[in-house]
């Protein structure tokens, strides 16, 4: 018990000392905003349960080729 509290203690002031910087926008946000962004263009209300489900499968691929892909170069380039 004692270990368990002292770890949690020591996680959650790690976290605050060298979490996430402010100025920077998460990664997680992006990714939300670019889902948003095609969710908005490619799915239209009266598109049958198929096309939305292909046009979600497409959605699908380039978010993770772009989560993917964007990594990538920064490493590739660094």
């Amino acid at each position: 018990m004692f270990y368990t509290t002292v770890s949690i203690l020591v996680g959650f002031l790690s976290d605050l000392i060298f979490g996430d910087p402010h100025q920077i926008p998460h990664p997680v946000a992006g990714i939300g905003r670019v889902i948003g962004l095609c969710v908005s263009g490619l799915l239209k209300e009266d598109d049958s349960p198929e096309r939305k489900r292909e046009k979600g499968v497409l959605m699908v691929c380039a978010v993770l080729f772009l989560c993917a892909a964007i990594p990538f170069a920064v490493l590739f380039f660094l």
